[in-house]
């Protein structure tokens, strides 16, 4: 693991933030609301570096289970039904800092590793979020809950799509600002 530095550090803390603030803007759906959180989740692990986006994650988990207003609504801890989502969030950005291990460790990022790392966000979230939603409800249908999260589950897929544009926009950003760096610290050499 690469040794953390004031930049990094400060980069991880802007993503938690744009994480609970992602979490608190919600517009109407159906009977219901949908939240910026799974967006933000998506491009904390997408923007920070591998391990990194573990840590921001941890952290706001570790802060809403405490009590802290960070998650959607402002729910805490492990009676809220929605909590199973937000432990999804924690495992499959570890499930994916493993794949990023396993399949990128030497070759630039392809939009299709960037696909398939969303395609692992969404079914780990699901699978934790309709399995905690399943016990902690009456009905005890898992395939119920699927149906019903179903137009959400879409809702997200968009989400996690427009992630990723902002996600590859801002790589290009971070390319072409690293190399006008280093021309400009050529110039001073010279």
């Amino acid at each position: 693991m690469k040794k953390f530095n004031l930049k990094r550090i400060a980069k991880d803390a802007l993503l938690l933030a744009l994480l609970v603030v992602c979490a608190w803007i919600s517009f109407p759906f159906m009977a219901s609301v949908v939240t910026l959180q799974v967006f933000g989740v998506i491009l904390v692990i997408l923007l920070a570096e591998s391990f990194d986006s573990i840590i921001i994650i941890f952290v706001y988990c570790l802060m809403g289970t405490c009590g802290l207003p960070v998650f959607s609504g402002g729910s805490s801890g492990f009676a809220s039904i929605t909590y199973g989502f937000i432990v999804g969030f924690l495992v499959a950005s570890i499930i994916i800092y493993v794949y990023k291990i396993l399949f990128n460790r030497k070759r630039e990022e392809k939009l299709i590793d960037t696909i398939i790392k969303c395609i692992i966000f969404e079914v780990v979230i699901y699978i934790f979020g309709l399995s905690w939603y399943t016990v902690l409800s009456d009905t005890h249908n898992f395939f119920l809950w699927l149906y019903v999260f179903l137009p959400y589950l879409g809702i997200d897929a968009l989400k996690c799509w427009i992630a990723i544009m902002i996600y590859r926009r801002l790589i290009q950003i971070f390319k072409k600002q690293e190399e006008e760096n280093m021309i400009d610290k050529e110039k001073e050499q010279e």
